[in-house]
This record gives C-alpha cells, sequence and structure tokens, in this order.
C-alpha cells in the first residue's frame, strides 16, 4: 500500500505519462526513487518478506523481484503473475497476499465485471477438519 515501508524502502505513486499511474519506490531517508511498474500500476503490496512487490495492473497482479541493502535497491524486470476476471474496487485495494506469500485472496468477478459490487464475504476457518469428518471412510 502507498506509505507501505519495509525496511529502508516505502512505496510511493506518481501519475506517469498520460495521466496512468506508477508505482515506485523510495529510500525512507526520501532520498532517490526507483519506478518499479512499467505501463501503469496501482495498490502496490509488499510480499512477506520484503523480497518481491505486487501491483494490480489491467485485470490481474504482476510482481517485481526487489532486492534492497541499505539506501539502494535493484528491481527486477516486471512480470505479470496472472491474469483473470478479478473485480478492481478502483478506489481501494482489492487484493491480498497470504501470510506466507504462496496465495492471494481477491474477488472474482461475474463476466469480467469490475463493475460488481461484492455486499459481504464469507471466510471459512478450518474447513479441512470438518471436510475430513464428514467425507472419511468409517
Amino acid at each position: 500500500m502507498i506509505g507501505k515501508s519495509l525496511a529502508h524502502f516505502k512505496i510511493t505513486a506518481k501519475l506517469g505519462e498520460g495521466g496512468m499511474g506508477e508505482v515506485y519506490v523510495r529510500p525512507t531517508s526520501g532520498r532517490g526513487k526507483w519506478q518499479i511498474s512499467s505501463g501503469g500500476g496501482t495498490f502496490p503490496i509488499w510480499s512477506p518478506d520484503g523480497r518481491e512487490l505486487f501491483y494490480w495492473r489491467g485485470g490481474g497482479v504482476s510482481v517485481v523481484e526487489i532486492d534492497g541493502q541499505g539506501e539502494s535497491l535493484r528491481a527486477g524486470r516486471p512480470e505479470v503473475l496472472f491474469e483473470s476476471k478479478y473485480s478492481d474496487l478502483g478506489t481501494s485495494i482489492s487484493y491480498d497476499i497470504a501470510p506466507d506469500g504462496k496465495g492471494f485472496v481477491m474477488f472474482e468477478g461475474q463476466d469480467g465485471g469490475s463493475e460488481q459490487r461484492h455486499e459481504h464475504l464469507n471466510f471459512v476457518l478450518n474447513w479441512f477438519p470438518e471436510l475430513e469428518r464428514t467425507f472419511s471412510q468409517k
């Protein structure tokens, strides 16, 4: 998220050419900055281990490997991680990464409908033991 710091680096945002949003990272000291996205990017989030930066681009999520040491930073090339009919809520982040860094949670639109409004979200916790109890062979 914009303003979110990890180690010595902070995510910032800036309008690129043509008014397109881009993702930048800068040291928390404020000296220097690095453009992370290319061709647009919004709603950036750090991976839990701080080695990758994910951001929303078009209908999916892109990722950039980040190597930050002190005040210097090396960013890899942006890669499209996946594209699909996921909803972009437009004004707020509409996805997040799992704490272990191995998955995402996001709203899936119907018929590519990013205009879909989601009224609620149901979380089911500890569902695997229930599944085992329900379908175990006796």
